[in-house]
């Protein structure tokens, strides 16, 4: 990865593997570009995680982490954050969870950002991202992979252009009145049929 000014921005879930991951992505991030900041957001209430990623800061003093350790208190405030990242992952790891049963909220303000997007192969994020088309898919839960696919997009301009485009047109596919629109017909069916 090179250049002095870029910022990988990464939101951290709450899930209790991924302070882990993303201590070993900020290191090996800053191995490849010392100059590279790696923008851990957490919003949680998760005091053990909070803990950890102080401890994590104090451990890594070389590293440029900048934590967001409060409650983001304005949406608008989401969209300015991602503005200023050149990159944007979501590191979500393997579980039944993030597998089946969710709907990842942080990336439809990905989409919507106009970045280029990294973020975990999983079921329920490929229902949104094609690999190589509106993002890169990388193997849950690897912290080397996760940093070279944001290596690319980083070093590669034409590749994060085109993610990026591509992610952005896609982003009113996800919208709440997009989505309540497509809801809308499968619950005047239900109560059709009821």
């Amino acid at each position: 990865m090179r250049t002095s000014q870029n910022r990988a921005g990464l939101l951290v879930p709450t899930y209790r593997k991924t302070p882990q991951i993303m201590a070993n992505l900020a290191y090996l991030a800053a191995l490849s570009s010392p100059n590279l900041h790696v923008w851990i957001s957490d919003c949680s209430a998760d005091r053990e995680k909070k803990t950890y990623l102080d401890r994590l800061k104090n451990e890594h003093p070389f590293l440029k982490l900048l934590f967001h350790k409060e409650r983001v208190p304005l949406y608008k405030d989401v969209a300015a954050s991602l503005a200023r990242c050149h990159a944007l992952a979501l590191p979500n790891v393997r579980s039944t969870i993030s597998e089946r049963y969710t709907s990842p909220l942080k990336l439809f303000d990905y989409l919507a950002a106009g970045r280029p997007i990294v973020a975990s192969d999983l079921p329920a994020i490929r229902e949104v991202l094609t690999d190589q088309v509106n993002g890169l898919l990388v193997e849950p839960g690897r912290a080397d992979v996760l940093a070279d696919a944001l290596g690319r997009v980083i070093d590669d301009r034409a590749l994060a252009e085109r993610l990026s485009r591509k992610a952005f047109d896609d982003a009113d596919r996800y919208s709440w009145d997009a989505r309540a629109g497509r809801l809308e017909p499968v619950l005047q069916a239900a109560e059709a049929a009821a």
